[in-house]
Formats: structure tokens, C-alpha cells, sequence
């Protein structure tokens, strides 16, 4: 997961271009991770994927959806999530 200038403001009540987190929600942030169970053939079990999610140790996510993105199979996690994160470096 990612750690943001804009989750500050993500914490706060003031007016901002997305909803407050409240109290007690998961933060919102970028992250990289692999599925660990599916039941959907366009996931398989092993795929590496990266995208906007929440700290929490397990997302659940639609393919179709969630604009989650599956990271090559020869590219590993670290490298893809910095690709996504940091494109023009």
C-alpha cells in the first residue's frame, strides 16, 4: 500500500475532491498484491494485480470493475506497482 501527502486531507472534514475518511474506515491508497482465492476466470490464483484500494490485508474486487490492473507474470510485484505509481521516472 501507499503512503500519500493526500491522505492527510483524506482524514480531515474539510471540503475536498473526495469524501473524508471517517474514523474507524480503512485508509484509501494505491497498492500492489496477488490473488490469493477467486471465482472468477479472469483472476487466477498467483496473478499479480495493482490499483486504488485500502490498507487491509485482503481486498475483494470485481475484474470487471474495480480498475485494478494485472501486473505481467515476468514482472514482479515491486517493479510493477513502481511502474504504476511512478510512470515517467
Amino acid at each position: 500500500f501507499s503512503c500519500d501527502p493526500t491522505q492527510k486531507i483524506w482524514a480531515t472534514d474539510v471540503p475536498q475532491y473526495m469524501p473524508a475518511v471517517k474514523i474507524g474506515e480503512a485508509m484509501r491508497s494505491g497498492f500492489g498484491g496477488v490473488v490469493v482465492e477467486s471465482k472468477n476466470a479472469d483472476w487466477a490464483v498467483g496473478d499479480k494485480l495493482m490499483g486504488f484500494g485500502c490498507w487491509t490485508s485482503h481486498l475483494k474486487g470485481d475484474p470487471k470493475q474495480s480498475g485494478w490492473s494485472r501486473i505481467p507474470p515476468d514482472v514482479s510485484l515491486e517493479d510493477g506497482v513502481a511502474a504504476w505509481l511512478c510512470p515517467f521516472t
